[in-house]
């Protein structure tokens, strides 16, 4: 088993954990690298999920290439029906590990992953694979959390235990819950330079679409794989898990309440 296929993300891989991703899309997620993509850009999304930031870094680029991988392969299939209900024909998707990217040496221009490096636990590998399908003069683009600085209001226990969940999931599998905070010192160490590092934050849309994004947090919990590690590993109770849930639902209606996920952003070239 590749090195990759070890680990598995906290949240799983569920309906609910999917709707949560797709609120993710170029424009807040990759705005921080806008300039680094040109009409022609061949591009590289690792753990494109979804694929709802890949087709958009597809659309800045409708004269280049872009790819997203991903290591969970049924994710596949619906973000390839999704570029293809854009009209989209400039992008693709394929099964792919992070550590042995079926790539060759120097073929694209900018490399992308989002909250992918949290969850590897060798994260100078995976740079040095970026690295190497990167053309001199590319960029790779990482934006990655701080899971100990999540801000939840109204400031209540059970609010914060999905959090606590979260960071335990990440920790049971190798990664960093905390691994933005690192991040521009990764890429130097491993051979980039002309490195940026930026702070921005993800929070539900201020919109009708708000309590959509809030619930499918709480069923990664109440009905995703989380909930299912969660209970396995003794890190709740059932009675636990259904108190913590309904809590997140009260938050998604309630127009005082609010939660907030800082992000890192952080951009390197390589030579």
């Amino acid at each position: 088993m590749s090195e990759a296929l070890q680990f598995d993300y906290s949240l799983g891989h569920e309906e609910a954990f999917l709707g949560y991703l797709r609120f993710r899309n170029a424009e807040t997620s990759v705005r921080f690298a806008r300039d680094r993509i040109r009409q022609d850009s061949r591009i590289l999304d690792c753990g494109c999920g979804p694929g709802s930031v890949t087709v958009g870094l597809a659309a800045w680029a409708p004269q280049g290439e872009t790819i997203g991988i991903d290591v969970n392969g049924a994710q596949l299939a619906g973000a390839q029906a999704s570029a293809q209900s854009l009209g989209l024909e400039n992008v693709s998707f394929r099964e792919a590990d992070i550590f042995n990217l079926p790539f060759e040496d120097n073929s694209f221009d900018f490399v992308f992953a989002q909250t992918v490096f949290c969850h590897i636990p060798d994260r100078d590998k995976a740079l040095q694979e970026i690295r190497r399908v990167l053309r001199p003069g590319g960029h790779v683009g990482l934006r990655d959390i701080i899971n100990s600085q999540v801000v939840i209001f109204p400031d209540e226990s059970r609010l914060h235990k999905l959090n606590r969940m979260i960071r335990q999931g990440i920790l049971s599998t190798g990664g960093d819950p905390d691994v933005g905070r690192v991040l521009g010192p990764l890429l130097q160490a491993n051979g980039f330079d002309d490195i940026t590092v930026s702070l921005d934050w993800e929070q539900a849309p201020q919109d009708a679409h708000r309590r959509e994004y809030l619930c499918n947090l709480a069923d990664t919990l109440d009905k995703g794989g989380l909930g299912i590690r969660a209970l396995e590993n003794g890190w709740c109770t059932p009675q636990e898990r259904d108190e913590i849930v309904a809590a997140w639902r009260r938050l998604a209606d309630d127009p005082l309440g609010c939660s907030g996920l800082p992000l890192v952003q952080a951009i390197g070239r390589k030579p």
